[in-house]
């Protein structure tokens, strides 16, 4: 079986497979679909390997080529569905595996082992952490979006740290600045990070007072939760910032 995949040569561009389970879809739709969109863009050839019962609306498809599965359902996934699986995988040339959840990691590794594909597996949430079982022997690395996912995975020796890496949400940048540009629209700022005293907040705090003085149109909110938080509050309430200043703690 993994000789199959392992012998076959790759006609176009490389083919990675994103592993996506129940739910994912609704969670994260957006962001696959840029993280999609990006890699055709690189280019690489993109697979989708989706729960059948999944929106897969927001994936551009074509060129993403999406192969379905049965619902995933507690125990071991059935030997005749992983073969399946792994021949529509061998057929679309597929070269590399990436898990994009917690949840899909035995999938992801049972797949990487029948056809002896590297994978990398991405994790979101901390109630997965436990769950995920050893790591395959073809797992190429951990991808974590926060410093306690990663500190989490290190303290329970689930990988080395030079297999765990960090890429943060981010947002696409525009190809021209948008901010203020358009009067028609009132702009969102969004500052993120630990409320430590004495930190970036408090200057940041003090160019929003100077938007507001400036007569720009926006909103301000601030994402997280520290030991900072109360002197932050009360610098906002100095500077009569808390009509439009939001504090949000921390998802």
């Amino acid at each position: 079986m993994a000789a199959a995949a392992k012998g076959r040569t790759a006609s176009g561009p490389p083919c990675v497979a994103l592993v996506v389970g129940p739910g994912m879809m609704r969670r994260f739709g957006r962001q696959i679909r840029h993280l999609a969109i990006g890699l055709v863009d690189a280019p690489l050839s993109v697979v989708v390997l989706a729960w059948e019962g999944e929106d897969l609306s927001a994936l551009p498809s074509p060129p993403v080529s999406v192969v379905p599965f049965g619902r995933l359902r507690p125990g071991p996934f059935g030997r005749g569905q992983l073969e399946a699986l792994g021949e529509r995988l061998v057929e679309e040339e597929v070269e590399v595996l990436h898990g994009l959840d917690g949840t899909v990691h035995e999938l992801t590794r049972r797949l990487s082992d029948w056809g002896d594909w590297p994978y990398l597996l991405t994790v979101n949430d901390l109630r997965h952490v436990e769950d995920l079982g050893p790591l395959g022997r073809h797992c190429r690395g951990l991808i974590v979006p926060s410093l306690p996912l990663r500190a989490e995975l290190l303290a329970r020796r689930v990988a080395p740290p030079d297999e765990v890496a960090i890429i943060r949400p981010g947002i696409l940048p525009g190809r021209a600045v948008s901010c203020f540009a358009d009067p028609d629209r009132s702009a969102a700022v969004l500052l993120a990070g630990e409320l430590e005293p004495g930190g970036p907040f408090v200057a940041a705090l003090e160019a929003f007072a100077a938007l507001r003085a400036g007569g720009y149109d926006s909103t301000w909110f601030v994402l997280g939760n520290g030991r900072g938080e109360p002197a932050l509050r009360k610098r906002a309430r100095e500077l009569n910032l808390l009509h439009d200043l939001t504090f949000v703690d921390a998802p």
